[in-house]
């Protein structure tokens, strides 16, 4: 799963701590992710190019990041 989890945050602008500038990190809306029942984001539908997973989607948990949660975003 972590295998999956760094190839998704590769293929986009994904801000993580080691690369976030602390004075401008905002939370990207949680309504631009889907999330399915085991905590997984399964899509990113948003336009910016780069996010901030939330620890939150749907009042649900994140666990973690679907291997094609980013695959047909086009930002």
């Amino acid at each position: 799963m972590a295998v999956a989890l760094v190839a998704a945050l590769q293929s986009c602008n994904v801000v993580t701590d080691e690369n976030k500038d602390a004075d401008t990190i905002v939370a990207t809306n949680a309504d631009d992710f889907d999330i399915n029942a085991s905590g997984q984001i399964t899509g990113y539908f948003g336009k910016d190019v780069d996010i901030t997973i939330p620890e939150k989607v749907q009042n649900k948990t994140v666990k973690g990041i679907a291997a094609s949660a980013f695959q047909n975003n086009t930002s």
